[in-house]
């Protein structure tokens, strides 16, 4: 990122910083050092513009236009620094690339958002809640969501966020709320025509009913999320509950319909470049061959093995684990979840104002849910 390494006492100082700081001295500014400053300034926001258009089909080359031309940066409003971090946010976490990721949300949470319009507000939050959550500091991720959700503007953020919010009671291993919350999406989505969130609806309670045991009822959700995926044209969220419904149809013993939806999800792996969903499927089929033999021999455990070490989904993985005695599996296998240090911002976030009126404490998922259905 575009930093200044200087500190002094705690605070960081960044571009931004000194740009503030180069206002406490007036120095007469002549036509041609306006004119060139409006010059610059119009080519960073072209270059934003360019990175902006890019940024869902293309990340990697925002991410590339975005931190090639950060001396541009100096030119720019405070808003549209926190837009320009923000893309940057956003494209390096579509890329897996967490360290930049990391270093762009630090920088976000310098800019006093307050002056911002509503939305930019929620999408920090929403993007602190994804932080703390990665770290496992669950309490923080579900007061970050909650308060986004408290402060959002649109159905479709109110969705999304609900969604998130039910991610963290799952990790919690709190079934019931996470249940409660995503049948609340579910029905709120499918008033409002919102198929994206019908899909995440459907796909997380399904995941939910596997881990609570429950194949059976899980299947029909898998099934629906696999249709309103197709629906949005989302290729990948397409393989992920194909795969899961896949799951859902071996374990309630549902062979007949595992082998015609079979040829249809190999043909979606072959077309993705997922390697965790690749291993996940191929976990699958082992399993499968494992159940068509009555067990599972030394290849097969070995192949399991190093599939499930290639998933880094926290939750399949769990699933896994726990099925696979089922079908032979021996020896204790090492669920996707490594201690992580404490996150930085945590101290920062526990400081601010920003979200105080939400307090420590999380409103109840059957509060949460009728507010989400009260919603207009």
């Amino acid at each position: 990122m575009y930093r200044l390494p200087t500190r002094i006492g705690l605070h960081r100082f960044t571009m931004r910083t000194v740009i503030g700081l180069s206002l406490l001295w007036y120095l007469p500014v002549s036509a041609q050092d306006a004119s060139t400053t409006d010059s610059q300034t119009e080519k960073g926001r072209a270059l934003f513009a360019e990175a902006n258009n890019y940024l869902m089909t293309m990340p990697a080359r925002a991410l590339n236009t975005l931190q090639n031309n950060l001396p541009f940066l100096q030119y720019l409003s405070p808003e549209e620094q926190f837009d320009w971090y923000f893309a940057t946010y956003r494209a390096a976490k579509s890329m897996d690339k967490s360290a930049i990721a990391t270093q762009a949300l630090e920088s976000l949470v310098e800019y006093d958002v307050s002056q911002f319009r509503a939305h930019k507000q929620v999408s920090l939050l929403s993007a602190l809640g994804i932080y703390f959550r990665e770290h496992q500091a669950f309490a923080q991720a579900g007061r970050a969501f909650q308060c986004a959700i408290s402060q959002s503007v649109t159905i479709d953020q109110k969705l999304a966020l609900s969604v998130s919010l039910a991610l963290i009671f799952r990790f919690q291993a709190d079934y019931e709320s996470a249940t409660t919350m995503y049948e609340a999406v579910i029905r709120k989505a499918k008033q409002v025509g919102a198929t994206v969130h019908q899909a995440n609806g459907n796909n997380n309670l399904g995941v939910v009913l596997l881990m609570k045991g429950e194949p059976l009822a899980a299947a029909p959700h898998f099934a629906q999320a696999l249709e309103y995926n197709q629906l949005a044209g989302r290729r990948s969220a397409m393989t992920n509950s194909g795969i899961n419904l896949l799951l859902s149809y071996l374990l309630s013993g549902q062979k007949e319909r595992y082998l015609r939806l079979d040829t249809r999800v190999e043909h979606m792996i072959k077309g993705s470049t997922n390697q965790s969903k690749q291993a996940y499927y191929a976990a699958l089929q082992v399993l499968n061959q494992a159940s068509q033999q009555g067990g599972a021999d030394e290849k097969m455990q070995a192949d399991f093995l190093h599939n499930f070490a290639n998933i880094d989904d926290y939750g399949i993985q769990t699933i896994l684990a726990r099925i696979a005695p089922q079908f032979g599996m021996v020896g204790d296998l090492p669920v996707f979840m490594p201690e992580k240090p404490l996150p930085a911002l945590k101290d920062w976030f526990e400081a601010q104002a920003i979200c105080q009126q939400v307090g420590k404490e999380r409103l109840s998922a059957q509060q949460l849910a009728a507010d989400l259905l009260a919603t207009r």
